[in-house]
């Protein structure tokens, strides 16, 4: 694994963006990184994250710009 910056992706219908503050890497990930090789983006092998929502999908309803959040992503 190594840390990249990447083009930013549209936000899809139902997902959110966040700007993470903290997050980590944890063995979970790793099963993931092994299982999905090679990564192709935009699939990210982390799992837990904070930060404030920067952009919400259509039909997003619990959460809005400027929320703080903890995240946990599975896609």
């Amino acid at each position: 694994m190594r840390v990249a910056e990447r083009p930013a992706v549209k936000v899809a219908r139902g997902d959110v963006k966040l700007k993470v503050k903290a997050a980590s890497i944890n063995y979970r990930d790793v099963l993931i990184a092994k299982a999905f090789y090679p990564i192709v983006y935009p699939r990210i092998p982390l799992s837990d994250a904070v930060g404030r929502v920067i952009e919400v999908g259509e039909g997003v309803t619990r959460v809005a710009v400027g929320d703080r959040v903890c995240a946990t992503y599975y896609r």
